[in-house]
């Protein structure tokens, strides 16, 4: 009888299908939206950046991922800045489908060129166009922002045609930029803040 008893309370303690463990909830800001990319371009992802110079805020640049364009054989995502404060003109990227790497169009000249290599190597250097150019710094660096502490970030300089570094990038899989700075304290910054990812 006690056999009987101690079976049907433990019958009584098991969960009901209404009590299901529910899908823990992405933190995409921090923590991306799992695509294995630096940059995911799919249509209607979007992120908000915090600008400041020198410590004061100077405005919210929202980055939307919308609509394509065709350069050539190649179709490009059209991420827009409607604010003009992060990049001032449409910045025209695409993912190569055999490496993945993310190709930047220049519409100034009508060449394309690597902005984040798929598998990086530290101190990877290539051209850019003016005699500019980009070297991976670190693949396991840190940013602390008011909202995320990211870990095993990309870092990536840009170099004016003195080799003089005039941005500095740091990217999280999955996320895209998550910081972008000019040298020096007066130097502009981006931090990111919010995201929508697809």
């Amino acid at each position: 009888m006690a056999c009987m008893a101690l079976t049907l309370q433990l019958t009584n303690c098991k969960k009901s299908s209404s009590d299901d463990e529910s899908t823990p909830t992405v933190n995409q800001l921090c923590d991306g939206g799992g695509k294995n990319v630096w940059l995911p371009l799919d249509s209607t992802n979007h992120w908000d950046y915090e600008y400041t110079i020198a410590g004061i805020h100077q405005g919210s640049p929202t980055l939307t991922s919308g609509s394509t364009t065709t350069h050539g054989a190649h179709t490009y995502r059209l991420v827009s800045d409607d604010t003009h404060m992060m990049y001032f003109d449409d910045y025209e990227v695409r993912e190569d489908a055999t490496t993945h790497d993310i190709y930047k169009y220049n519409d100034n000249n009508g060449q394309e060129y690597l902005e984040v290599p798929a598998s990086p190597t530290v101190d990877q250097t290539w051209a850019l166009s003016s005699g500019y150019s980009r070297k991976i710094t670190s693949l396991n660096a840190s940013v602390s922002t008011g909202s995320c502490n990211y870990t095993g970030l990309l870092e990536m300089i840009e170099m004016d045609a003195s080799q003089v570094t005039v941005q500095t990038y740091y990217f999280k899989k999955g996320l895209g930029i998550v910081k972008k700075q000019s040298p020096g304290g007066f130097g502009n910054l981006y931090v990111l803040t919010g995201v929508g990812l697809k």
